[in-house]
């Protein structure tokens, strides 16, 4: 993980991990291998309310959760 910083006239910038397998506790003793993504919003507070820079962030992470492949193309 890291911190990415703005540069002027930038108001905000996401920063993007790599993705890594990390194990998940399924309870009774059962673990999964789950693919997890680091993402990092540094923003301008004088630019962009955190509330909705965090509603951002937050969208961006429901779609990568809930991302389909299409299938044959479509």
């Amino acid at each position: 993980m890291y911190t990415p910083v703005i540069n002027l006239p930038q108001a905000c910038i996401l920063g993007v991990c790599t993705i890594i397998n990390r194990p998940a506790d399924l309870g009774n003793n059962t673990f999964i291998v789950v693919p997890y993504i680091g993402l990092s919003l540094t923003y301008d507070h004088r630019a962009i309310d955190g509330g909705s820079a965090t509603l951002f962030l937050r969208e961006i992470k429901e779609q990568i959760e809930n991302f389909t492949y299409p299938i044959n193309g479509k």
